[in-house]
């Protein structure tokens, strides 16, 4: 039996077409000098996979993680004794929120009343907010509907639950306010005592002693 052999043509691929912007660009690549290999080592995406998801929408997460990464590599020692001690004003009332109070007035006494036992003979409590532009402009434009004015009218009023309204800043603000207000009052004599404490929000500093 005889083998027969068939020889095919080869197939040559189809030639790449280059428009002439695609070959300029490289053609100026190539006269710079430009590192091909570092350019490449940069995610070729329109918006960063480290800070977005492929949808689009910005990757979060809690803010007491970068915290905790911190003070995992430090040794602290408590001080012995504490002169002043400074409180995250919307940190500390999200914390404290399911055991207030529900009318301002109850929560405004509530709150002074854990702020004067602390162990400090002078409290800070900062209540900060985010200049435009910022970071937080993104996730403040995602909430538009839920930052709606809010007013509270005196402390008789029942407020909501902390935990449900304080995505709203207009809320945040207003209790703030009706706070530093309220506290400026002769019959929180017998709970503040000798204390000392400073409510600070944005650029006003309110001094609450007898």
């Amino acid at each position: 039996m005889s083998a027969v052999l068939v020889f095919e043509p080869l197939r040559m691929p189809q030639q790449i077409g280059f428009s002439v912007k695609q070959l300029s660009y490289g053609l100026c690549l190539l006269e710079q000098k430009v590192n091909i290999e570092y350019c490449l080592s940069f995610p070729l995406a329109p918006i960063p996979p480290a800070l977005f998801s492929c949808s689009g929408e910005m990757l979060k997460t809690d803010k007491s993680t970068l915290s905790k990464q911190l003070t995992s590599k430090i040794v602290s020692e408590n001080p012995s004794e504490i002169d002043v001690e400074i409180i995250d004003g919307f940190y500390y009332m999200y914390h404290i929120g399911s055991t207030l109070p529900q009318t301002f007035g109850k929560l405004a006494e509530s709150i002074l009343i854990k702020l004067c036992a602390k162990k400090a003979q002078e409290v800070h409590i900062v209540f900060d907010r985010y200049l435009k532009p910022s970071i937080k402009d993104c996730e403040r434009q995602n909430r538009e509907g839920i930052d709606i004015p809010y007013t509270i009218n005196g402390p008789y009023k029942q407020g909501p639950m902390i935990f449900k309204i304080f995505k709203n800043f207009c809320f945040k603000e207003a209790l703030v306010k009706f706070l530093a207000h309220h506290w400026d009052n002769d019959s929180f004599t017998s709970i503040l005592k000798d204390k000392k404490i400073l409510l600070l929000l944005e650029r006003n500093v309110f001094h609450i002693v007898v």
